[in-house]
């Protein structure tokens, strides 16, 4: 499909999104089909994904509010499934992948476990890239086709007041103009989990990409304190902000929390087995040469972090991976047309002056990169620059259900932290004097805590890895 070939976008009425070429072709493709629509997204051009999201949430409010207060367990099914693909359209195929991923049996272990026991809360922890997300995907799949009714949220499209993740959890349910409480409502969702031997799930992606990941804490633990044992939440975060936040939870969690001997369950690199699989997944899907048992044991070593897996197989697809990987060379080889090196690099660099991990379009526009980004076409190109990135899995646009407003974001936090340790480096060069440094690094550090800038503690312990190196040469 080519975005410069399509005639018109309409509904037939019947929840069916249909796509008309210019040849009279049309495609059809349900509302609630989030791998199909994904692929569609890709290939066209913003004004078009526009109209197919303003198509998606008229077909989204023609589905009936209850009528009454009573609970309509078929409609809070249908908003579950509903609300939490459209926050994953953005994810499924590009971030999470079905065909590649790989169990993580203990983790999934400990999940089911607590899904069982009485215990309503449950926190993944884990550095980026690690699979988090890709996890939460998976179990969505798995509830939802289960009749488990399973929202997902990702923390960066949720407010820091302290009611809004209940308004929020009313809304996606379809209680937004009920006068019904969110106690009450979900007492009701618990009874109804009960008779029909279910459970009500909620997933609570990246509480460090939260506008007030303090504020939201709070407010899950006030979720959490109604006891209903048939209702569940799972929450992930980045291992540094949780260090941060957790102070918020030392009394309750070991009454409310399923844990990992007094302790958050931590997602780290695939195991040996895991390793293997997935490797295998990759080298399937990317048609690499080289066979497992031929990889050298350092390779193996870094294959183990996924996300590292990622990119050595995007780099040699179709081709012999050497007995020896670079890291920055990966990192520096990922973009290789300049244009788009030097959008990357704008973007970064306005990620950084503002503290900011995510940018609203107001701010490319302050910054005069919106025009760049989404109407100038590439050397011999049709393609825009926002089209290749994101085709590209560079970049994200999500959807902040606050503000209604899509925002950009980096796929990927670590090619982020990557980009600012260089932005970083560059102004260590620049000042040359210890004292210059250490108050950079501390405003930086200071800037960022109360922030939505996260990302930067990976940037500046790649930063510190640089001084460290760079002092030992000397």
């Amino acid at each position: 499909m080519n975005s410069n070939k399509i005639n018109s976008i309409s509904t037939d009425g019947k929840g069916n999104i249909i796509i008309q070429d210019v040849n009279a072709t049309n495609i059809s493709v349900n509302y609630s089909d989030t791998n199909a629509l994904s692929e569609i997204i890709r290939k066209l051009n913003k004004n078009q994904v526009d109209e197919i999201e303003k198509i998606v949430r008229a077909i989204h409010e023609d589905i009936s509010e209850p009528e009454t207060e009573q609970l309509d367990w078929q409609n809070i099914l249908k908003k579950c499934k509903y609300n939490s693909q459209r926050h994953l359209i953005g994810i499924v195929n590009q971030k999470y992948i079905p065909d590649l991923y790989v169990n993580r049996v203990l983790i999934e272990d400990s999940i089911n476990k607590f899904i069982l026991s009485e215990k309503v809360g449950y926190i993944l922890i884990g550095n980026s890239g690690m699979g988090k997300t890709n996890l939460l995907c998976y179990l969505f799949d798995i509830w939802q086709k289960n009749k488990n009714p399973t929202l997902y949220f990702n923390s960066s499209s949720l407010n820091g007041s302290m009611k809004d993740f209940s308004e929020s959890i009313r809304k996606e349910l379809g209680y937004s103009n009920s006068s019904v409480q969110i106690e009450n409502l979900l007492y009701d969702i618990n009874k109804g989990c009960d008779k029909r031997n279910k459970y009500f799930i909620l997933l609570i992606d990246a509480i460090n990409e939260a506008i007030n990941p303090k504020a939201l804490i709070n407010q899950i633990n006030e979720i959490l304190s109604y006891n209903n044992n048939r209702i569940k939440i799972i929450v992930t975060s980045r291992i540094q902000v949780w260090k941060q936040i957790s102070v918020l939870i030392q009394g309750i969690i070991n009454e409310l929390y399923f844990l990992n001997e007094f302790k958050p369950f931590k997602l780290s690199e695939f195991s040996n087995t895991e390793k293997e699989t997935a490797y295998n997944n990759y080298k399937k899907k990317y048609k690499i040469l080289t066979e497992y048992h031929n990889l050298s044991s350092i390779n193996k070593k870094i294959l183990s972090d996924p996300y590292y897996l990622k990119l050595v197989s995007e780099k040699y697809s179709g081709a012999i991976i050497p007995d020896v990987i670079n890291i920055n060379d990966l990192f520096n080889e990922l973009i290789t047309n300049n244009i788009i090196e030097k959008r990357i690099k704008e973007i970064s660099k306005i990620m950084y002056d503002e503290n900011k991990d995510v940018l609203e379009y107001d701010e490319l526009e302050k910054y005069n990169i919106y025009d760049k980004l989404y109407f100038d076409k590439l050397d011999n190109s049709d393609v825009t620059c926002i089209q290749e990135m994101l085709d590209n899995n560079i970049l994200l646009e999500i959807i902040n259900d606050v503000e209604n407003e899509k925002e950009l974001r980096f796929t990927y936090d670590r090619y982020l932290e990557y980009r600012l340790s260089n932005i970083l480096k560059k102004e260590i060069k620049r000042t040359k004097s210890i004292d210059s440094i250490i108050n950079l690094l501390s405003n930086k550090i200071d800037t960022s805590i109360d922030k939505r800038f996260n990302v930067l503690w990976g940037a500046l312990d790649k930063t510190f890895n640089y001084l460290k190196n760079a002092e030992n040469e000397k």
